[in-house]
């Protein structure tokens, strides 16, 4: 049964256990480095995630479901869960359309990265809604930081996931032909 490359439907085995295993890595990163993964001023390391859809779009399953449930464990639940999924879905799939046109890595990369930092406006609505304060200095506020943090963790984890896929194969792996 042949796929089309980098198609996020058409889920195999190989891709349902991989992106196990990419949610599963997402969650612990994120629950062990709980002071610094949950709130308004965050650096979810296990943000860098985020750059495995430039290498192939099937891993949008793991990325949302770890944050799916890695939310579960926020002080901010059930609204980090709504909105931080929410966010991570419209960020992935916008940077998977992207993708269809743009093939440097680098570019996509930054691109991607530029994504998730502006599309963190979703996280300071939420934010403003559970703040007690008038709700539009809390969104500019928080999407400001927000918009900051993202980025840094987003560009910071550029050369690691470059190097990663360099000796990994990140496509080739969901496809099932990794080359050595």
């Amino acid at each position: 049964m042949k796929t089309r490359k980098g198609s996020i439907g058409n889920l195999t085995l190989r891709h349902m256990a991989i992106n196990s295993i990419i949610a599963a890595i997402y969650i612990v990163l994120t629950v062990l480095l709980r002071p610094i993964s949950y709130g308004p001023v965050q650096f979810r390391l296990s943000e860098v995630f985020n750059h495995l859809v430039v290498y192939h779009s099937g891993y949008f399953y793991g990325v949302v479901v770890g944050v799916l449930i890695a939310n579960l464990f926020s002080d901010f639940f059930p609204f980090d869960l709504i909105f931080g999924v929410l966010h991570t879905a419209v960020s992935l799939l916008i940077t998977i359309v992207i993708r269809r046109k743009v093939k440097n890595e680098w570019t996509l990369m930054i691109l991607n990265a530029f994504v998730f930092s502006a599309n963190m406006f979703l996280i300071a609505i939420e934010f403003a809604l559970l703040s007690k304060e008038a709700f539009w200095p809390v969104f500019w506020i928080s999407w400001g930081q927000l918009f900051l943090s993202e980025l840094t963790v987003m560009l910071i984890g550029m050369p690691l996931m470059y190097l990663l896929n360099r000796r990994l194969h990140f496509q080739a792996i969901l496809e099932g032909n990794r080359a050595s």
